[in-house]
């Protein structure tokens, strides 16, 4: 992704305005407009100070693959998860600590059930029963005289 592009979707993604980030980095709301649209690229204390008023740092390689053609980081984080961070940034810090303590309990108890698992397994299904080959005798009726 365009750094221009980079820029863009996490000041929207936190529900930011252009004039608001202005206001945090200590620019003009008509420079934030330049990086969003022309591309230009906010000089390195500027670019340092938007990175942290967005909470997040810019992928210079514009999502190039690193040499070797290996995999970034962003690769292997879902974007569903992303969401879900950015989600939960913005509640309130008593919203973010129930969220966490809830999110350590489930893995805690995920945990507790493979390692109960790994120490009884569970019992093998049991045997099928096969068909028989051996023949059948039928039995003789007996009469009464």
């Amino acid at each position: 992704m365009k750094i221009k592009d980079q820029i863009r979707s996490r000041r929207e993604a936190l529900g930011m305005t252009m004039k608001e980030l202005a206001d945090r980095v200590g620019t003009s709301e008509q420079a934030v407009r330049q990086w969003e649209t022309r591309g230009s690229i906010p000089r390195q204390k500027t670019l340092r100070l938007v990175e942290q008023a967005l909470s997040f740092q810019i992928d210079f390689t514009e999502g190039l693959a690193p040499p070797g053609g290996g995999k970034t980081a962003a690769a292997y984080i879902e974007q569903s998860d992303i969401d879900l961070v950015l989600i939960i940034g913005r509640l309130p810090l008593h919203a973010k600590t129930v969220i966490g303590e809830m999110a350590r309990m489930h893995l805690e108890a995920v945990e507790a059930a493979r390692a109960a698992e790994s120490k009884n397994p569970p019992a093998p299904p049991p045997p099928t029963i096969q068909a028989s080959t051996s023949r059948r005798t039928s039995a003789k009726k007996t009469t009464a005289r």
